[in-house]
This record gives structure tokens, C-alpha cells and sequence, in this order.
């Protein structure tokens, strides 16, 4: 059983360390990016990320129930030139317990601190609710205490603050929540009769343009070239041979670096590997721990 926090200053406290956790393993990125959000959007310039997720956080005073907004995407969607669109907000009132806000800091029967995450993800869109959410997630909820009423909740556990994967269990979540709500984006489209997908799809659309400076990082041609030869043809991840050959007749492969040169990766061969282009998507979608690892030891 866990024990919500109510406090006020229990609660900045926690706010406090999940910030610090995150900001550790999450560097900053220098760029200026747009984060959408209901009702509107904003600049923000504190933006962290990794290779998996980027989150924006800030003290939220003038809402309605005043929180803090820790607000979560993925990191291959990030972009300086349109609105980027969060995926989960973490959100956690300033005090107090209220179930208006999806998240909340609590504490195990030890003592330790713990985030818990009602499961309202959708933010109102039909289909997109709590019960959804739960029944598809397959990780069973918790229960809590709020003190305040003396009754209990339930909540699923996203991470334990005591253990050392507190981003990646984040991460984890974050990247759940999304394949959700593509597959409950698919499932509407999958319901639409041909007629009605077809004149979705037809409509005239002008694409919308936007000026912005863009940082653009240059590689060390030579490293490509180096890890590309080592892998010999072959996938570095998978193992595969090259899906087909280039124009001069070379295996095709793309160099992908293990820490991403945006996260301030190195860009030497010990952080390089050769992959094919289906594992070179999958590492910037997925991008799980074991892969990662493989990679390490391609690279080394």
C-alpha cells in the first residue's frame, strides 16, 4: 500500500528530486522549441532529452488547480520547426489530492518515494480513457492512500525514486502511452468505411510552412566510412546483410551514433555502428536498454 503526499512542502520536495533524476541523465538541448498543449502552445528553452524521451517542466500557479507541469514526448519526434505534441503529462498539484490531475507523488510502506499515474491519458478524447488505458497497459494498478479522506485509489506505478532506471521506467511508460494511442488512432481508421476513408484521404490540403534556424550537426565523414567497413556488409544490430547496394555498388548502410550526437555523443567510431535502415528506425523509436547495450559492444 502507498500513501499519497498531501503537503505541500512534501510534495515541492519530491517535484525537487524527480527534476534532479531527470535533469542527470537528460542534457539540455540549446535549441528553441515549440510544445503543444490543450488550449495552446509555448517556447520553451529548458528542454531536456534523451535518446528516447524529452520532457519540459515548470510551476504551473495560474491553472485552475495549480501544479507542477512535467509534460513528456518522444525524442524522434523533436523538432525546432513546427509544434512538437506531448505525449503524458506527469502533472502533480502543488497540494493536497485531486483526481482533475493525472499524477502524484507517494510514498511506499518504507518510506520510499514513488510517482504514480491515475492512467487518464487521453486528455477527454473518446476512447482514450482510464479503463482503456489500464486494460491495455497489462501492468495491474496499485493502490494508495489519501490520509485527507482516509479511502483508497488505484494508480499504476511508473517509478520507484529509490532504484537506478527511474528515467528509463519513465521512458517506458511514455513510449507506452503513445503506442497506445497509435493503436487507438489506427483502430478509428481501421473502423472507417472505405467510402469515408477514401474522402478523408482525397481532400486538398496545403502544407504548412514555417521559417526557423536550424542546428545542423556535421559528421566526421570518416567515421562513417570506418564503421561502415568494419561492419562488413552486415548489420550491426540484426546481423542481416545490407537490404540492398548503393549507386557505386556498396551494401547499404546507415551510421547511427549509440549516444546521439544531439545528447552530446562523441562522434568517434566507439560511438558508431553500421545498421540497416529497418534497425536504424527502430533504434530512434525504440531505442530499448538491451539493444543499446548491443550496440555498445559493436562500437568498443
Amino acid at each position: 500500500m502507498f500513501t499519497a503526499l498531501l503537503r505541500d512542502n512534501e510534495i515541492s520536495a519530491a517535484q525537487a528530486r524527480f527534476q534532479a533524476i531527470l535533469q542527470m541523465e537528460m542534457p539540455a538541448r540549446h535549441e528553441l522549441y515549440t510544445i503543444g498543449y490543450k488550449g495552446g502552445s509555448g517556447p520553451q528553452d529548458r528542454l531536456r532529452a534523451n535518446d528516447r524521451i524529452w520532457y519540459v517542466s515548470h510551476k504551473d500557479e495560474d491553472s485552475a488547480i495549480p501544479r507542477y507541469w512535467n509534460a513528456f514526448g518522444l525524442a524522434q519526434n523533436l523538432t525546432t520547426t513546427s509544434s512538437n505534441n506531448i505525449v503524458v503529462e506527469l502533472n502533480v498539484p502543488l497540494s493536497g489530492h485531486t483526481k482533475q490531475v493525472g499524477a502524484l507523488f507517494a510514498r511506499d510502506s518504507k518510506g520510499r518515494l514513488v510517482l504514480l499515474h491515475r492512467g487518464k491519458v487521453g486528455g477527454g478524447r473518446v476512447g482514450v480513457g482510464k479503463d482503456a488505458f489500464l486494460k491495455w497497459y497489462g501492468q495491474g494498478p496499485v493502490e494508495y492512500l489519501n490520509r485527507g479522506t482516509n479511502r483508497t485509489d488505484e494508480a499504476l506505478l511508473v517509478a520507484r525514486f529509490e532504484s537506478d532506471d527511474v528515467v528509463e521506467k519513465v521512458a517506458d511508460f511514455v513510449v507506452a502511452v503513445s503506442r497506445f494511442k497509435y493503436q487507438i488512432s489506427q483502430e478509428s481508421v481501421t473502423a472507417m468505411s472505405d467510402a469515408d476513408l477514401k474522402k478523408i484521404a482525397t481532400k486538398a490540403k496545403k502544407p504548412h510552412r514555417t521559417t526557423t534556424t536550424v542546428t545542423v550537426i556535421t559528421r566526421d565523414q570518416n567515421v562513417v566510412a570506418y564503421v561502415k567497413r568494419r561492419a562488413n556488409g552486415r548489420c550491426e544490430l540484426c546481423g542481416e546483410l545490407a537490404p540492398f547496394e548503393d549507386t557505386k555498388g556498396a551494401p547499404f548502410l546507415e551510421c547511427h551514433h549509440v549516444v546521439w550526437l544531439a545528447n552530446d555523443g562523441l562522434d568517434s567510431h566507439e560511438n558508431a555502428v553500421a545498421l540497416c535502415p529497418n534497425c536504424h528506425r527502430k533504434m530512434h523509436v525504440l531505442a530499448r536498454k538491451a539493444d543499446v547495450e548491443t550496440l555498445k559492444k559493436a562500437a568498443s
